[in-house]
This record gives C-alpha cells, structure tokens and sequence, in this order.
C-alpha cells in the first residue's frame, strides 16, 4: 500500500463517521488527521550523509 493509499484509509477509519455527520471522536480525529499528513508528506531518500554514510529511510518535508 502506497503512503497516499494509507492515510486516506486512516483517515476513513478514524474521520467517517465526523464526515458524514455522526458523533465522533474529535480527538482520535485530529491525531488520524496529523499521522494522514504526515504519510501524505513521506518521500523515500536514499544517499548520503554528511559523513559519507548511506542513509536509507523516509523524510517528512517540512
């Protein structure tokens, strides 16, 4: 599942409910909202460090 994929599934899980006008849990909410963000944010790196070492993971842009 790509990142774009699982924060729209967070999102769906958590948001539904606030979204189709049902009682909902503003703060499980928000925080799916956050970590959707996030995810919809992540790029993977690959490269180097400033040290020459090889870094592999994933950035969050500011």
């Amino acid at each position: 599942m790509e990142t774009k994929q699982m924060a729209e599934w967070i999102e769906e899980q958590m948001c539904g409910q606030c979204k189709q006008g049902y009682t909902c849990d503003d703060f499980g909410c928000e925080q799916a909202r956050i970590i959707a963000d996030m995810l919809r944010r992540m790029v993977p790196f690959k490269g180097k460090d400033s040290e020459g070492n090889d870094v592999n993971g994933w950035f969050v842009p500011a």
